[in-house]
Order: C-alpha cells, then sequence, then structure tokens
C-alpha cells in the first residue's frame, strides 16, 4: 500500500499579481545548485506558493551525496572585474539556516579543550590530537580532553605558528609536528616519542615565525618581515625536514594571513593582497608577483580561505563581508554581506565555507548559488570570538571522522564534525517522511490587535457596530471553514501611558495596585474572548478550549484549540515562556510572549511582540525583536526514539522559538512607514501600497541589514490600509499636533515548512488608535509511524555508511595523488586492497 502524500491545500490567490517563480528546496550534491528565490523586491514580495499541493520547504540544502563528487564548483552568473557588478552586496538568504550543533552522533569521547592560559597564537589538529601554541606548546587529546606533552624553547621565547604536517608513509600521518618561535626557530616534534627529532636554530633570522603552510609534498614557512622559505621532503624519511629550503621568497612585512592555493602565496596586510607563485614552475609559464586592493568601502581584510575545485580565494573582512576573488584572473568576483559583526576565520570544508565571528558564532555558507544560502549558524564559543578554526587533513583517513576544530580568543578549542553527518541524515529523513507519516491539514487563525488600553465593553458602543466588526474579525476563516486553532494577542491591555504606570512607579512603588489593575483587565478579556469564541462557534457546531493564556504587564495572548484537536496536543511539551524588552529588560510594558506545544508530531510556536515605539527607533526594535527571539526558552526536550525525534524540531532542539517547525510571530512591531504625513495619507488614499512598501522599515531592514534577525521570517503582501495611527472611535489618522505618519506597525509573520497563507487582513474596530489585522493558514502537520519510521532510518544510516566511505576513499585518493602517485591503476589498487594505505603504498613503491 503506498504511504501517504502530504496533505493537498486549497488553493486561493492573496493578490491580483502573479506567482513568483518557485523555488526548489530539494537538492542533491550531484547536480547544479539549487533553484533559489529572486531576490525580493520591494514592489512585488515573495507570495506563498499557488500550487495547491505545494509547501515552502527552508530546510537546509544538504545531502549525503559526496562533497568531492559534486560537479564542477562555480558560482552563476557573475561577472568578473574590479568594478562593482551587480551581485556585489547581496545578502545570504538565512531562511533555512538551523542551529543544530554539528556534533559527532556515533562516537563517544570527543571532548572541549579548556585551556587555563588565555591568547592561543596558533593550533592544530590531527586525529587524536590537538596542539596549542601558548607560552610553550601542548598536546592534548581529544579523546580526554587532558594535556598529554608540553615543550618549551630557550628563555624570553614564545611558539608562534604550528602545524600537523604531511607523511609519505600512512603509519606517520599525523606524527609530526612543525612549530615555529617568535625569534625565528624551527622544531620538529614526534608527537609518537614526544621528542623534538630536528631543531633549526634561527631559521627564520631576525624574523617571527607567523604561518606554516602545508602544500602537497612542502611546507612554506612565513615571517613577520616577509621572509618565505619552503622546505621540501627528505625522501629517506619520507616526510619534509628542515635541513634545507628548497626556495626562499620575499613578500611585503606584516602580513595579517596567508594560504596556499594550488601553487601559490596568497597573503594580505589586511589592505592588499599579494599573489606569489612558490615552488617549480613545473613548466607553466613564470607567474610575476601581483597585488590586489581591497575595494574601497569594504573594511580590513582579517582572513582568507579556499576551497577545492572552486577556482575561488574568499577573504573576510572586519564589517562582516566576504569577498570571492577569482583564481585564474585574480580579480573581485563579488563581495557578499554575511553579518555586521567581523569575521576572526574562514575554512573551506568539502563544498562549503564556514565562517567563525567574533560574537563566537560559526556560520556555514553554500556559496554556489546566485543568492548565497547560510546553511547552519550556531553559538560556538561564550563571550570570545572564533580566533581560529582548523581542517584535520588526516581525520577521514585514520579516524573516520572529518573533524573541524574551532580554537576561540579564551583559549577554548572545540571539535565539530564538518560532513554534518546529522544534518545530512535528519534532512534525508525529512524528504523522506512521506513514507512514515500520515500528513494532514490544519487551519490555523491568528487575530492581533493593539487594543490601546479598551475594555471589553467599549465593543458595543456605537450602536453595537464595533462589536459586530470584533465578531468578524474572531471569525475571519468563514470562507475557508472554522479554523482548528485560533491565536489571540493583544497588545498594550492596559495604558502604559498613565501616570501610574510611569518608570518612577514601577521601579520604585509599590506593584501591588499595578498587579491588580493588570490582573482585572486581562480575566475581562479572558472571559470576553472565551464567551465570544463559544458563542460565535457553537452554532457551527464547532467548540474550542482554551491551551494556554498568559500576560506580560501589556500583552496578552490567548491560543484555543478545537475539541477534536484536543487530544491530538502533546501536553507534557506545551509551555509558555515570556521576556520583557521594556526599559532596557526591566519592565514587560514591550517585550515577547511564546507559547509552544507539539500537535501529533509537529512542533508550533506562537510569538506575540511588542516592540520599541518611535518614529525614529529601528534600531531599538531590531535588538528588541533579536532579544524576544534569543531569550524565549523552553525545556530542553529529550531528543530520543522514545520521545521526541530531531524531525519535530528541524531548526534546532526546541528551547528556542525559532527551533520549532513552525512558528508565528505576530503583534505590534512598530515598525513605521519613512514619508512624511501629509505623503502618506495620500498614498493611502490613492491605494499606492507599492510607493509606501518602498519605504517601510521592516521592509527595507529585511532587504538591507544582513543581522536583522525577522530577515528569517515570511510576511504575505501588505494589500492593505496601514493600520496606525488613527483618532479612536474614527476612520481620520492622527489629527494631533504630532501628526503621526500612518504605518503598518501591525504584522504576521511565519517561517517553517508546510505553511501557506489563506489571507492576510485588517479589521474595521474603531475603539483603539489601531486597527485589528488577521492572517489565515493552512499548516501541514504529521503523524509519524513509529515501526515504518525505524525501518526508513536504518535505511538512511547504511546509506551514510556509504557516503562515508566514500567520502573516505576520495581522501586517500587525493593523499596518493599528493605524493605522485598519479598512474591509472592508483584507484584500482586502492579498491582491491580494501582502502588499506599502507598495503597500497608498498605496492606503489615496489612498482617504482
Amino acid at each position: 500500500m503506498e504511504p501517504p502524500a502530504p496533505p493537498s491545500l486549497p488553493a486561493r490567490p492573496l493578490s491580483k499579481a502573479p506567482p513568483p517563480r518557485q523555488a526548489s528546496f530539494s537538492v542533491s550534491d550531484q547536480v547544479a545548485a539549487p533553484a533559489l528565490p529572486p531576490k525580493p523586491s520591494i514592489r512585488r514580495r515573495p507570495q506563498p506558493p499557488h500550487d495547491p499541493a505545494s509547501f515552502t520547504s527552508p530546510g537546509p540544502t544538504l545531502d549525503l551525496e559526496s562533497d568531492a563528487g559534486r560537479g564542477p564548483y562555480a558560482l552563476q552568473n557573475h561577472p568578473t572585474g574590479t568594478g562593482p557588478s551587480a551581485t556585489d552586496g547581496v545578502f545570504p538568504d538565512y531562511s533555512r539556516s538551523n542551529r543544530r550543533l554539528p556534533l559527532f552522533s556515533d562516537v563517544i569521547g570527543i571532548h572541549d579543550i579548556q585551556q587555563k592560559s588565555h591568547g592561543v597564537r596558533a593550533f592544530s589538529i590531527s586525529n587524536e590530537q590537538v596542539a596549542t601554541a601558548t607560552s610553550n606548546i601542548r598536546i592534548y587529546s581529544v579523546l580526554t580532553g587532558e594535556n598529554i606533552s608540553s615543550y618549551g624553547h630557550e628563555k624570553d621565547t614564545k611558539p608562534t605558528a604550528l602545524m600537523f604536517t604531511q607523511s609519505r608513509r600512512p603509519d606517520s600521518l599525523g606524527q609530526y609536528l612543525w612549530a615555529g618561535w617568535s625569534e625565528g626557530s624551527l622544531q620538529v616534534i614526534d608527537t609518537k616519542t614526544r621528542e623534538v627529532v630536528e631543531k633549526k636554530r634561527a631559521a627564520h633570522k631576525g624574523g617571527c615565525i607567523t604561518q606554516i603552510i602545508r602544500c602537497k609534498t612542502q611546507v612554506w614557512t612565513v615571517d613577520d618581515t616577509g621572509s618565505v622559505f619552503v622546505w621540501q621532503e627528505d625522501t629517506m624519511l619520507g616526510r619534509p625536514t628542515i635541513q634545507a629550503p628548497l626556495q626562499s621568497l620575499t613578500i611585503p612585512p606584516k602580513q595579517v594571513c596567508a594560504i596556499a592555493v594550488q601553487d601559490m602565496l596568497w597573503s594580505s596586510d589586511g589592505v592588499r593582497i599579494h599573489v606569489m607563485r612558490v615552488g617549480p614552475d613545473a613548466g607553466r609559464p613564470r607567474m610575476a608577483p601581483i597585488s590586489m586592493d581591497v575595494p574601497y568601502g569594504i573594511g580590513p581584510l582579517t582572513c582568507m580561505a579556499t576551497i577545492a575545485g572552486s577556482g575561488q580565494v574568499f577573504s573576510g573582512h572586519e564589517d562582516g563581508k566576504v569577498i570571492i576573488w577569482s583564481i585564474e584572473s585574480r580579480e573581485k568576483v563579488r563581495i557578499i554581506n554575511v553579518h555586521a559583526y567581523r569575521i576572526m576565520s574562514l575554512l573551506g570544508v568539502g563544498s562549503y565555507l564556514w565562517a567563525g565571528f567574533a560574537t563566537g558564532k560559526i556560520y556555514v555558507l553554500d556559496l554556489r548559488p546566485e543568492v548565497p544560502v547560510v546553511m547552519k549558524d550556531w553559538q560556538a564559543h561564550k563571550e570570545s570570538g572564533v580566533a581560529i578554526l582548523q581542517l584535520d587533513e588526516e581525520g577521514l583517513i585514520l579516524g573516520s571522522r572529518h573533524q573541524v576544530g574551532s580554537c576561540a580568543e579564551n583559549g577554548e578549542i572545540k571539535i565539530w564534525d564538518g560532513l554534518m553527518a546529522k544534518d545530512r541524515q535528519s534532512k534525508r529523513m525529512v524528504d523522506r517522511s512521506k513514507e512514515y507519516c500520515q500528513w494532514r491539514d490544519l487551519k490555523v487563525l491568528i487575530c492581533s490587535w493593539n487594543i490601546d488600553a479598551s475594555k471589553p465593553a467599549a465593543q458595543d458602543v456605537n450602536g453595537g457596530a464595533d462589536r459586530r466588526l470584533f465578531e468578524s474579525w474572531l471569525t475571519g476563516m468563514d470562507q475557508e471553514g472554522p479554523p482548528d486553532i485560533i491565536s489571540v494577542g493583544f497588545q498594550e491591555i492596559v495604558d502604559l501611558e498613565s501616570k501610574k504606570m510611569t518608570a518612577k512607579s514601577l521601579l520604585k512603588g509599590s506593584k501591588r495596585a499595578e498587579t491588580e489593575t493588570i490582573s482585572k483587565q486581562y480575566k475581562r478579556w479572558q472571559i470576553y474572548l472565551t464567551n465570544k469564541i463559544r458563542e460565535l462557534y457553537s452554532p457551527m457546531g464547532v467548540n474550542f478550549k482554551l491551551l494556554e493564556c498568559s500576560n506580560l504587564v501589556g500583552l496578552f495572548s490567548c491560543v484555543f484549540v478545537r475539541d477534536q484537536e484536543w487530544n491530538n496536543i502533546r501536553s507534557e511539551w506545551t509551555h509558555v515562556d515570556m521576556v520583557k524588552t521594556g526599559l532596557k529588560g526591566y519592565h514587560g510594558n514591550k517585550g515577547g510572549i511564546a507559547t509552544r506545544f507539539i500537535i501529533d508530531d509537529t512542533s508550533i510556536s506562537f510569538v506575540n511582540c511588542h516592540l520599541a515605539a518611535g518614529q525614529s527607533h529601528t534600531r531599538q526594535r531590531n535588538t528588541d525583536a533579536a532579544n524576544v527571539l534569543k531569550k524565549l526558552t523552553h525545556p530542553n526536550p529529550a531528543i530520543s526514539s522514545e520521545t521526541v525525534h530531531p524531525e519535530v524540531f528541524w531548526f534546532g532542539d526546541g528551547t528556542m522559538a525559532m527551533d520549532h517547525e513552525i512558528c508565528f510571530l505576530s503583534g505590534d512591531l512598530n515598525y513605521r512607514i519613512d514619508v512624511k504625513f501629509s505623503d502618506a495619507v495620500a498614498r493611502v488614499q490613492a491605494q499606492d501600497w507599492a510607493y509606501l512598501h518602498q519605504h517601510d522599515q521592516l521592509l527595507l531592514q529585511k532587504l538591507k541589514n544582513p543581522q536583522f534577525v525577522l530577515r528569517a521570517f515570511n510576511e504575505s503582501e501588505l494589500l492593505f490600509a496601514p493600520t496606525y495611527k488613527y483618532d479612536p472611535g474614527t476612520d481620520t489618522y492622527d489629527t494631533s499636533s504630532k501628526h503621526r505618519t500612518p504605518a503598518w506597525c501591525d504584522r504576521i509573520l511565519w517561517r517553517g515548512r508546510h505553511v501557506r497563507q489563506l489571507f492576510y487582513k485588517r479589521n474595521e474596530c474603531r475603539v483603539s488608535d489601531h486597527r485589528p489585522i488577521s492572517g489565515g493558514f493552512v499548516v501541514g502537520v504529521k503523524r509519524i509511524d513509529e515501526a515504518q519510521r525505524r525501518v526508513v532510518e536504518q535505511q538512511v544510516k547504511e546509506g551514510w555508511h556509504k557516503v562515508q566511505e566514500k567520502e573516505i576513499r576520495i581522501k586517500k585518493l587525493a593523499w596518493l595523488r599528493s605524493w605522485g602517485w598519479i598512474d591509472t591503476r592508483v584507484e584500482g589498487i586502492l579498491d582491491r586492497e580494501g582502502g588499506d594505505l599502507a598495503h597500497v603504498v608498498r605496492i606503489l613503491s615496489a612498482d617504482q
């Protein structure tokens, strides 16, 4: 019997505008880059799909195919040249990012390394060892986190550069550590015998060694005076040695970073990039050293990286930008506005670029699509920047782990899974969810209103006209049939401008009167809403129960669930949290309330917000939104096969609002329209929404601000008049001396998979200076068949095991070829010997 397909949604266009080009979010690593939505236009922003069977699916575009087995890595339709391009300043797509830590799922004993001393100048990782350079050299065990050996040097000298170097002999991989010192000496440490087996005093005369770089069979060392030495392999030892340099080069002094790119050295002093070919020319035309300037207006360069097969170099900058450079033409390709914070480290891992920030966060970026995609972002280190990112070159060959190490400024080191196995397996489980899930539709009605401290009785004035309008607000989904869930969010349920509610009385006065006032007001509304919903829906044969009702001074949230869905709510996971942002977090006149629950096996979060007011306070609103979504927390669910599966909380672990499969954010967000009052009123009368969109602060922040947290949310097009600010009881915009410009302060945003919006509209209740808004949605919820899920999960694990074996084989072949074994028989011998490198090397060496 065929497994049930995902639910079919009724099609209902939101406007007369044609639907945008559909995005394809199912990505295979073997095919071309995914088709992504076009960069949003201010005049016409992306709409939910009109296809009845389609859902938006903003999960990470990870697949189980091998990174190395992909087609050519190339940015599409990107002009080259030094001048500005059409793609300069592009912002990545954050909507599919998740914050799950890329930990190893099948390895026990990977330990963080905590160092007492700060100021780590360098660190390197190889298989089960991590080496750090502080006041001396320390080597730690990845499996225990313990310091297993230490090495000093001459008095008043410090280690300044480290690198585990390569070896032709498989049994020596990860055994030898090169160390550079502040006075220019070089050492080679045998980590098995824990002895210094080579030492060259003043290898760099008078220069502090700042970089040790691996390049095929060579090692390059760089000092702060600009001297570069190339060290080659000793054929008897089967590894590079420091006996005599093959080549000596000179680059400008005080380079902040340097990397090997093919047979070239790319380095930078922060303002210019210098490129020089290193080593024998191998018959190629000699390339004269060249320099490229960092484009005007871009922050100083801090780090560089490359991705194998990309043909590109990536530079990170203090202003959070990444510049892509062509290796062949050595010209700028384009600029990516990744974040507003300083990028401290970059690393190419597979086909992705890892970026470490001064905030302690790590982003994983896919820069291949026209609109780059942030695959993951997580807090790797708390209160300390990600100073260094290092890839374990031998990990997959020796231990079947593709390890990425991150070192914070405070010396903390953490080890991450470079293959992101958990994400890739979870993505495959989600892709195959129709094989073990039964899908169905739920209708959700979201109602939001800043009621300006009005009481329920205020609805009965004007001959009951406002009461009837209020009732239509709560039943706005009638044409689609009664909703299954109703979320009602009020803002300003009490008078926040009353003298009794001033900062002085809140901070110094008695809170008893305040609490009683608020308590009476929200109880009135709770009773009124409960009775009104019962009164409105009972004639339809539909009954609702109140799932949660919470208040935070001015904020008030109620979530009602239809009777027939009540038993489908997993009550043990229902939780409410609140966060204050008013008066710098001391008071709840501004803030947010999050109501989280799981229905069937789908997690849903409703966030009711009231952000900072004021025409010019956009930055404070951004901060409030970030604090609300960051500080709203829920109990950490134990993710296991007996409780909640990972695909229930797709974007994280369920502790934050945005972790949930579906997240709705609504309320008085207070974003304004930056035009004059008279102009705005005239445009409203002409229904020139497109003009007003161009000046809407929220839309502009989504387009121009890479760190804007609400960029991850969707919003349907605003095709109704601004909801603020009216003279209460009238249809007239503000006639006071302040003449506040009309604005769409009240909004409904959403994020998640399997969501389609049916309508987005305002209602005409006049008792407040705001108009209420409502949004109707159809969401797909799933119920997991545990037995069938176990079957699919086992198949996915077996498939992942094959992918991992393929990755290991690719790494072993690359290692063999780096040592000159490029015979066409190499692949066949490797497969015949079952991947045993030691046997393969013996066979190949005997044939030479």
